[in-house]
């Protein structure tokens, strides 16, 4: 009996918990989404486009990618290259890069003024259609990238990384072929200090929980 008002007091208070947090998430949490149209990715590396959140994501956020471009079958080097920075003239960003089929080639790379530029990542058949990219900075210093089938990079220490800007471009050169043809690419982040935000601290919470869910049964087990 004991047992079971301990589990039933615990699932109470947790479902208050996250009752609150929703309420609350709008106000402590910043949540936006920004479409950017195929034709970016036919600008020259020496013009690229620019797009702005609405607000400056600091500390810690997630940023979801989804390519939905529709490249250009007979340009076999198709690409779209993205950067993620605070400002369009800011020297530290995370940039990642797309092709198109056959080879579907993904790199990732991250440029400050410590390390300068440097590629962590680079593989043929590494960005999948039906998988978004996560990328997830946390504690105003630790980035994570996903390709939607694994960690490509975990927890890379690089110190502050405000996320305000993303820049577009696919051309090396203005002569180069088109690299898409139709599509968009859709970015949707999260952000918000943990410590402020109560939606974050669920998982943490409901590991607690369970956590004394498994010390009582074990006391309860020596009683008995």
């Amino acid at each position: 009996m004991k047992l079971i008002a301990f589990v039933m007091l615990t699932l109470l208070l947790t479902s208050i918990f996250v009752n609150i947090a929703y309420a609350q998430q709008e106000e402590r949490m910043k949540v936006e989404s920004i479409t950017i149209p195929y034709t970016a990715a036919n600008t020259d590396r020496q013009n690229p486009l620019y797009y702005y959140f609405q607000s400056k994501h600091i500390a810690s956020w997630i940023l979801q990618i989804r390519n939905e471009f529709v490249y250009n079958s007979e340009n076999p080097e198709a690409k779209v290259i993205v950067r993620i920075k605070e400002e369009p003239a800011s020297e530290k960003f995370v940039e990642l890069a797309m092709f198109g089929a056959p080879s579907h080639k993904f790199w990732l790379a991250v440029a400050n003024e410590e390390i300068g530029y440097a590629t962590f990542y680079e593989n043929d058949k590494s960005w999948f259609e039906d998988k978004p990219l996560m990328v997830s900075y946390i504690q105003n210093d630790r980035l994570s990238v996903s390709n939607g089938q694994r960690n490509v990079l975990d927890r890379l220490r690089i110190g502050p990384l405000i996320l305000n800007t993303v820049e577009v471009y696919g051309k090396d050169s203005p002569d180069s072929a088109v690299n898409t043809v139709g599509g968009e690419l859709v970015f949707d982040v999260i952000s918000g200090n943990p410590m402020d935000n109560p939606i974050m601290l669920i998982p943490a919470i409901l590991a607690a929980a369970a956590g004394g869910t498994v010390l009582v049964l074990i006391k309860l087990k020596k009683r008995t």
